[in-house]
């Protein structure tokens, strides 16, 4: 199976394992350091108009670096398997339902985060002053691990972020919080300011109403403002996925779509840092394995995709599980219980 010149590898994810081959000897990327004299024409100036020496001039490949407010297939990439990880590890909750009074599972948060009133800021103002401070403290008070996000542009032209959490965060609080960062820069207040100026003490009809809302609708908000003298705006929106059955396809077509995101300046989305670093169980083929590749490249069930340089297997841990490809299996869970020390699989759950 192996040679003298590399050997063949397998890397194990949640939803495919992937198998290739890897020369011993790989090339190792070589930095040139910068030669003062050749390079000066290209070098960044120093303080005395001399080109400095010190600074590193920026790689070709480099040159222009922009997203233009797309996802590159890379990014399309490392979005997919921070998804498929953060599905596989959000351990399942049973929770109260405040209004029934009755138990129901839970095991992904997926909220959208909306500014209150028109932006006036630059898209890094907004990131550095109003989003990066929420998600500071939204994962300290509810000590959420995992998660991802997406920055998107709306139709109104202002900047609007999802995400995801393996946390239950009540609406209630989740507000709050979201409305505390928006105030660093004033939103909720330019927000009350504009509703007090616009009702002028008494409901009025809103045929423009951005959210397409109805008389009644519009009513009921206007008396849960008045209440509390429009210092809490509708900012969040919690979305339900009960009743999605590929929640991995649907958070994937949410959070890389393009839409009205050429203008958007700064990073288009993120994730925690375990996420954000994910290898998956990687080990080296030898015969055990070999013999559970062959299992499921003959499983008329499983889908394989071959190319000259990789062969991807469409396989879940619980289908390893079920057909009995345990050697790959424990390639998995090891590399789970090594990297994700606090998960448990969900059998294991009451």
């Amino acid at each position: 199976m192996n040679d003298e010149h590399g050997m063949y590898m397998i890397s194990v994810h949640p939803t495919r394992v992937n198998y290739y081959y890897e020369p011993f000897n790989r090339c190792v990327p070589h930095y040139k350091t910068l030669n003062y004299v050749s390079e000066i024409s290209d070098s960044p100036e120093g303080p005395d108009g001399y080109p400095d020496s010190v600074v590193p001039r920026k790689p070709p490949q480099f040159a222009n670096n922009y997203h233009n407010g797309k996802i590159s297939k890379t990014a399309y990439r490392k979005i997919s398997r921070a998804i498929d990880y953060l599905v596989y590890l959000a351990k399942p909750k049973k929770l109260p339902h405040t209004k029934h009074g009755k138990d129901f599972s839970f095991r992904l948060n997926f909220v959208t985060l909306t500014l209150s009133s028109k932006q006036i800021h630059t898209d890094h103002e907004i990131s550095y002053h109003i989003f990066h401070p929420f998600l500071v403290s939204l994962t300290r008070q509810f000590k959420i691990t995992n998660y991802i996000w997406r920055a998107e542009r709306q139709a109104s032209g202002g900047l609007h972020y999802h995400l995801i959490t393996d946390r239950f965060i009540p609406w209630q609080q989740l507000r709050e919080l979201w409305n505390n960062a928006q105030q660093h820069l004033g939103y909720v207040s330019r927000y009350r300011e504009s509703r007090l100026q616009f009702f002028n003490g008494s409901f009025r009809y809103d045929p423009r109403d951005r959210k397409g809302r109805t008389m009644a609708q519009q009513l009921k908000a206007y008396r849960e403002g008045c209440k509390t003298d429009w210092n809490s705006p509708n900012s969040t929106d919690v979305h339900s996925i009960r009743l999605i059955t590929n929640v991995q396809a649907y958070f994937k077509k949410y959070m890389t779509k393009e839409g009205q995101n050429s203008n958007i300046a700064g990073r288009l989305w993120g994730c925690s840092q375990k996420l954000s670093v994910i290898q998956g169980g990687r080990a080296a083929v030898y015969s055990k394995i070999d013999d559970d590749l062959g299992k499921l490249e003959a499983d008329k069930v499983v889908k394989v995709y071959k190319s000259d340089y990789f062969t991807s297997i469409f396989v879940t841990p619980e289908y390893l599980q079920k057909i009995g490809c345990t050697e790959i299996l424990s390639v998995f869970n090891e590399y789970i219980a090594q990297t994700f020390p606090e998960y448990r699989p969900p059998s294991l759950f009451p």
